[in-house]
């Protein structure tokens, strides 16, 4: 009986967790840091950090590798009959790096972001008026 009360417990958590969805290569700003502006090649960049999501080739030469990773989390409340109707949440958490390179192929600057966002939704959920900015809620 002590092993079915456990399961209980461990199950639900499990499938929770296995409601994550993560996609993309992650690169934290610390990580982009270690790249040397002016010495680091695109070879160093994709050895260290694998293939680019993105990258990008502009008439002037340069080119530009964008990793993008994004992670979504939905929240307990979401996985509750009834109640997810009212109020559902996720949880988004994002990384995007950017490597600007020259006509040879060396860096020449770097940027690096990470966001989290909470979104909701359900029929109790404050709209943002696009108007004036102001959450107003839906009747």
């Amino acid at each position: 009986m002590k092993y079915v009360s456990r399961l209980s417990l461990v199950l639900p958590l499990a499938m929770l967790a296995a409601c994550t969805t993560a996609t993309g290569v992650e690169v934290y700003p610390q990580t982009a840091q270690q790249f040397a502006v002016g010495r680091t090649k695109t070879a160093d960049v994709t050895g260290a950090l694998g293939e680019p999501t993105q990258k990008i080739y502009k008439a002037n030469g340069t080119s530009e590798m964008i990793y993008e990773f994004e992670e979504q989390q939905p929240r307990i409340l979401n996985f509750i009959p009834v109640v997810n109707w009212f109020v559902n949440q996720t949880d988004t958490r994002s990384t995007k790096a950017v490597f600007v390179f020259d006509q040879g192929g060396t860096l020449r600057d770097y940027e690096a972001k990470q966001t989290k966002v909470r979104s909701v939704g359900g029929i109790l959920t404050p709209e943002l008026d696009p108007v004036n900015d102001q959450v107003r809620w839906e009747k």
